[in-house]
């Protein structure tokens, strides 16, 4: 139930629009149905009140709940309860968000992290999408020559993955 609230949470927000309907459903999932404070769906719903809070111009109390998103998807992925697929989508979505905030530091230091955990385990799953993020925040800094190389990286990767989107 926790985490149909939590998935009902993002189809109010991106889909239906009504912000207030979507902090509601994760606010649900996190203050009736997580019981360990370090779950997949807590790390959800927090990042889904930071998109909320964006949103909604609040910038501070969105930065604060995708920081959190970020602590506890740190303590999931060392508990090593879910596939490192699942955890790389959800960090996908927070380094983005820490993009647009224009906390692009920080989003280059999970981008970093999350790379050097796939390299790890022998995965390329999304490299083509953080390699892309990461251009992205090497631009917003001034670094053009980095973020380049970064975009010809990114092409790579999504020609291997076979992702038509990025690699175009």
């Amino acid at each position: 139930k926790g985490r149909y609230h939590c998935c009902r949470g993002f189809i109010e927000l991106y889909i239906n629009d009504d912000i207030e309907e979507a902090i509601y459903n994760f606010n649900l999932q996190l203050t009736q149905y997580s019981t360990d404070k370090s779950t997949f769906y807590e790390a959800w719903s927090n990042l889904g009140i930071g998109l909320a809070y964006q949103k909604l111009g609040k910038l501070c109390r969105a930065e604060s709940f995708i920081d959190s998103s970020s602590k506890i998807l740190s303590k999931v992925k060392k508990e090593g309860k879910h596939t490192m697929i699942a955890i790389v989508d959800l960090y996908v979505d927070i380094i983005a968000a820490y993009a647009e905030l224009g906390k692009h530091q920080r989003a280059l230091t999970l981008i970093h992290e999350i790379l050097h955990e796939l390299t790890e385990q022998d995965l390329i799953y999304k490299a083509d999408v953080l390699a892309e993020l990461e251009s992205k925040c090497l631009y917003a800094q001034g670094e053009v020559i980095q973020a380049t190389m970064k975009q010809f990286t990114a092409m790579f990767v999504a020609e291997l993955r076979g992702n038509t989107d990025l690699r175009s």
